[in-house]
């Protein structure tokens, strides 16, 4: 058996904190050897470590499905250990005529990739004014973005897999004009977690898409008792079409 469940507005309160009946239904899956898998629109790093730490816990569904990581062993809070198993990346020149979209609009440009969200620092100081006056949102955002310093487009290029890109606004003007040039490109996955953002993923990365062929393929990937797993830690990551999702 596998449990999923989204993090933000469902396995968090709206706090972004885990309530002491979670914590315990965390514990009551570990002792009964049943697997939970957190499927989330964040990036791994994004996901609280005690999470992760969790014995329930070997593998996480990230970026709203465009990667499955399975955690490290011995230090599975540590997301630069971690091993992508299933990669749906977003096309970089796709990602490039996005920026070109969106420059022309004050939203924020949140870049998903390795396992890591990246934001320009310009607007990393601005996080507080795209979240709908919301102290939590803002504070999570904050914590799971690291702020950069080189320009949106070397920084697209330089990054081995890139994930998806965000983008959250305060004017619903530059929602409404961003979301209608998206409807000319092909290739992607529209979506959004909250009220003030777009989310851009390579078509066919979903978390249904990523559930779904994690739930296809778990007897192989199903840990064994302990935080060991019977596939290989440095097993590639795999980068399938979409065509080619169950």
């Amino acid at each position: 058996m596998i449990v999923f469940s989204d993090m933000d507005g469902t396995l968090l309160t709206s706090d972004k904190q885990m309530s002491d009946a979670t914590w315990a239904m965390l514990d009551e899956l570990a002792r009964r050897g049943i697997e939970f898998v957190p499927c989330t629109g964040r990036p791994l790093s994004g996901i609280f470590e005690p999470i992760l730490a969790h014995p329930a816990v070997h593998y996480a569904v990230c970026a709203n499905g465009a990667s499955v990581w399975q955690l490290d062993d011995d230090t599975p809070t540590d997301a630069s250990r971690a091993t992508c198993i299933l990669s749906r990346p977003l096309d970089r020149g796709i990602a490039h005529r996005i920026h070109r979209i969106a420059a022309g609009h004050d939203v924020t440009f949140d870049i998903f990739a390795d396992g890591q969200c990246f934001l320009p620092r310009s607007l990393y100081g601005r996080l507080d004014e795209f979240c709908g006056g919301d102290p939590h949102i803002a504070a999570s955002l904050k914590r799971t973005r690291t702020p950069i310093d080189m320009d949106i487009d070397s920084k697209i290029d330089e990054v081995e897999t890139l994930e998806r890109i965000a983008m959250y606004w305060h004017d619903p003007a530059d929602r409404d004009a961003i979301a209608a040039e998206l409807d000319t490109l092909g290739g992607i996955e529209v979506t959004r977690s909250y009220a003030m953002n777009i989310e851009v993923m390579g078509e066919g990365a979903t978390k249904g898409t990523a559930l779904t062929w994690y739930a296809s393929t778990w007897a192989s990937v199903s840990p064994t008792p302990g935080r060991s797993a019977t596939t290989s830690t440095t097993s590639p990551c795999y980068r399938q079409r979409a065509t080619a999702w169950p």
